[in-house]
């Protein structure tokens, strides 16, 4: 028993007690994270908070079939937008970090933009179909990311970059469809031109000559080539024999 009391002294050690008002260590980690912070970091944060409300639900009300929100609106918004973001580019390039006090009013306008377009999108949620909420969510988290990684990046040679990505979403944004049929449209116009890519590429890989079959080889075929051994060219070509007879077929 003295032995196993011994023992059990050895394994088992006292807890440490933390201290009243002492931070732990996820606690620090949380304050160091927001120390790291940007002016711009409130458009993630907004959008984080109203994208569930763009989610796909399992009891849809009714779908609109008009426009559900006037084409004007966006425009405005973005116009709105187009403007805040390229002054706080332009103020961004001759501030002194990301964390310029002179950045912090030119920031505010432009979350005060992100806000209103952020609602104008959960505006456009209400009748709207798969189609729609899906390109609603795209236009949102994209406009965010953007909005985000540009104040991240100001102090860094990736700004103007940054800058011009975040007017591009702009442009997506204005873009958007405000009813369901042109949602729909534009889904099944995208099909189609992914489609037509792929075919495209097939037809390309199919005009290419088998090496070893009657013709000149054409496509990826070379005088160098030509020296090389068969089983080379063959593992080189796009399709192998059996895999190009079964497309022609088809």
């Amino acid at each position: 028993l003295a032995q196993a009391f011994a023992g059990s002294r050895a394994v088992f050690k006292p807890r440490r007690i933390r201290r009243p008002g002492r931070p732990t260590r996820r606690r620090r980690a949380l304050v160091s994270a927001m120390a790291e912070d940007h002016h711009l970091s409130a458009a993630a944060r907004v959008w984080q908070d109203i994208r569930s409300e763009l989610e796909d639900k399992a009891t849809e009300g009714e779908l609109v079939d008009s426009a559900i929100l006037p084409p004007e609106e966006l425009k405005k918004i973005a116009k709105l937008l187009q403007q805040t973001i390229t002054k706080f580019g332009a103020s961004a390039a001759v501030a002194e970090g990301r964390m310029d006090p002179a950045l912090k009013s030119i920031a505010n306008e432009v979350i005060t933009a992100f806000t209103a377009a952020a609602g104008t999108l959960l505006s456009l949620r209400r009748g709207a179909g798969r189609c729609l909420r899906q390109e609603l969510r795209d236009a949102g988290g994209g406009l965010a990311e953007a909005i985000d990684q540009l104040g991240a990046s100001v102090g860094t040679p990736n700004m103007p970059i940054c800058a011009g990505k975040s007017l591009d979403r702009v442009k997506h944004l204005e873009r958007v469809s405000v009813q369901n049929r042109a949602a729909t449209r534009r889904r099944i116009l995208m099909s189609l031109a992914q489609i037509r890519d792929a075919n495209r590429e097939l037809s390309e890989a199919l005009r290419e000559k088998v090496p070893g079959e009657e013709g000149e080889p054409e496509g990826l075929m070379s005088d160098e080539d030509d020296l090389a051994p068969v089983d080379d060219l063959e593992q080189a070509a796009n399709l192998e024999p059996h895999e190009r007879r079964l497309v022609e077929a088809i």
